[in-house]
């Protein structure tokens, strides 16, 4: 056997031997929402009484579509928990809003199913597994940012007054023209926000087998959504939108946190921490990994894993995309300075991640307008100081002028009327 072939042979049974050692320790994973019903019905909608769970609210076939993935999830990965049931292992939260509140509650009884709830469910009882969710006023993490971050407001109202924005739609205007006034929305709202709305609540018609309209032929439909994904594609990667986004700083910073909590011994029994949010919250996290597929919407109940493993006396990760419903199918994600085919050392990791993380959004979010009043108040005592030292320099100038022509109207005969004597500037001294 040849060096080579002894230093690839040797490689390749290290390789081996690690992978067979690596054992995964701890989980983080930031899931999409299951099947909901249409956020806004337009003028013209026909199946209102078809939504009888309320707009944007989860419906049974997104019941289902949890309840599948905490199976999958299960199975995928049943070496990371015990048995029988430990209930300090698994931490669930959730944004505020009910359809992320009931995804989590259908995943925990996919995920625990009836080998692993406590012996007071032989009774037949239903046993809750409790969900965490975040309140609105506080939630940077996983959907309130857009309401409550001062500052990503403005960087919207930035982004709707700029040239970029502004082609876009004076491109597309017909277009958008065309649809909203066959939805039946008034001239006014004759915009990309109704196009959005009109892709939004098709697809779930779609997804349901609802008919659709006579005038949404295949072209019309294909416009609408490559409107609407233009729109996400080219809000998402708007300079600064992806430090408060939802699911951008302040969320990774979350994950940032719970992994070093995990190494350095503070979370406890926690194995599993399992964030159920949005669309939004998933693209926030891909487009601070500079992922380039930002035009396709996340389907209901992918996520992304966060893996820690153990091996060798040292920490890796692996970052991995779920975008299946009914699959554990899963491709890696590579942060910066992470080898594209192998998991990334723990320390390695923090490096690519740590220069993304906002660890206190509320205070990086903190109102423009207290920052404008900021820098107006030290601009001000600028001013007040150079004014203060011109109008000090005016009097001495005075002063001097006036005991000069004092002295001067002593020597000088007196005549009648008012004595005028120029004013010396500094140029003249």
């Amino acid at each position: 056997m040849n060096e080579f072939a002894s230093v690839v042979l040797f490689v390749s049974l290290a390789q081996f031997f690690e992978e067979v050692t690596s054992e995964l320790v701890y989980l983080q994973a930031v899931c999409r929402h299951g099947d909901r019903a249409p956020i806004e019905f337009h003028p013209n909608y026909q199946h209102i009484e078809k939504w009888n769970m309320g707009r944007g609210r989860l419906t049974e076939k997104g019941m289902d579509q949890c309840y599948l993935n905490g199976r999958m999830y299960r199975n995928h990965y049943q070496k990371l928990f015990s048995e029988p049931y430990n209930p300090n292992e698994m931490i669930i939260q959730s944004s505020h809003i009910d359809r992320t509140i009931t995804s989590g509650q259908s995943f925990a009884a996919g995920f625990l199913g009836s080998g692993y709830l406590p012996e007071v469910s032989n009774t037949g009882k239903y046993v809750p597994y409790p969900v965490h969710s975040i309140s609105d006023e506080v939630d940077y993490y996983l959907a309130g940012a857009g309401r409550i971050c001062a500052q990503l407001i403005s960087i919207f109202e930035d982004y709707t007054a700029s040239q970029h924005y502004s082609l876009f739609v004076a491109e597309n205007q017909e277009k958008i023209g065309h649809v909203c006034e066959k939805a039946g929305y008034p001239l006014k709202e004759w915009s990309l926000t109704s196009v959005c709305r009109l892709a939004d609540t098709f697809t779930c018609d779609k997804a349901h087998g609802l008919s659709l309209p006579d005038w949404l032929d295949e072209d019309t439909w294909q416009t609408i959504l490559n409107i609407s994904q233009k729109a996400r594609e080219l809000r998402l990667t708007y300079p600064g939108v992806k430090t408060y986004q939802v699911g951008g700083g302040g969320f990774i910073h979350l994950l940032l946190e719970n992994l070093r909590g995990f190494v350095n011994g503070t979370q406890n029994e926690t194995v599993f921490n399992l964030y159920y949010a949005h669309d939004n919250t998933l693209l926030g996290f891909l487009t601070n990994l500079n992922y380039d597929d930002l035009r396709s919407n996340p389907v209901y109940t992918s996520c992304i894993n966060i893996e820690l493993h153990y091996t060798n006396d040292r920490f890796l990760v692996d970052v991995l995309y779920k975008n299946e419903s009914e699959s554990m199918t899963m491709h890696r994600l590579v942060p910066w300075g992470c080898p594209q085919n192998e998991s990334c050392l723990l320390e390695n990791f923090f490096i690519s991640m740590e220069g993304l993380e906002n660890p206190d959004p509320a205070a990086a979010c903190r109102p423009t307008d207290i920052v404008i009043q900021l820098t107006f108040t030290a601009s001000h005592l600028v001013v007040l100081s150079v004014s203060s030292c011109i109008l000090l320099i005016t009097l001495l100038t005075l002063a001097y002028a006036c005991g000069l022509n004092r002295a001067t109207n002593k020597l000088a005969p007196k005549k009648r009327g008012v004595h005028y004597a120029p004013l010396k500037f500094m140029s003249d001294l």
